[in-house]
């Protein structure tokens, strides 16, 4: 099993500061870490009469939200 926390933006390798007591937590227990860059979503969802026909009965169509 694997703890996957937000890494530090300015070193992407490391657990960002608010998590490493997390990190280091889950490694004494023998856990797998894993740092992950947060990058914040800048597309911004479809309107819904863009959405095909065939994707709305999907549970990630945008229309359905």
């Amino acid at each position: 099993m694997m703890l996957l926390v937000p890494a530090d933006p300015l070193r992407p390798r490391r657990p960002d500061e608010h998590f490493a007591a997390e990190a280091d937590a889950a490694r004494a227990a023998g856990l797998g870490v894993a740092a992950r860059i947060r990058t914040p979503r800048t597309t911004p969802r479809p309107p819904a009469s863009t959405c095909p026909p065939s994707s709305r009965s999907s549970p990630r169509c945008a229309c359905r939200s």
